[in-house]
């Protein structure tokens, strides 16, 4: 900014002064974008972390119900519904209280 009022820089020092704000602000934007980057990766993985935490216990209980269901003929397959689906759950909630103490 200090070029642009000197005398006989008129025409050159504006320019130069309009590049230099150019290219600064190119490098705040890159700056800027890089930091976004930054913020999506942690929420990112405080996201994943949250769900792991709070769907971990039943995704590690899928495999368990995908084993009965082909234990118990696999009707999931043909479409049908499983009516014994409610019983399992009550016997991992127990589990998950016996663990928890």
């Amino acid at each position: 900014p200090g070029d642009a009022g000197m005398p006989g820089m008129a025409g050159e020092g504006a320019a130069a002064v309009a590049e230099a704000r150019k290219q600064r602000a190119e490098i705040v934007l890159e700056k800027v974008k890089q930091m976004g980057d930054v913020v999506e990766a942690v929420l990112n993985d405080n996201v994943t972390q949250s769900l792991g935490q709070h769907l971990g216990p039943l995704l590690h209980r899928l495999p368990r119900w995908g084993s009965r269901a082909a234990a118990d003929g696999g009707d999931e397959a043909d479409g049908a519904e499983d009516t014994e689906e409610p019983e399992p759950a009550e016997e991992d909630e127990e589990e998950d209280d016996e663990g928890s103490l």
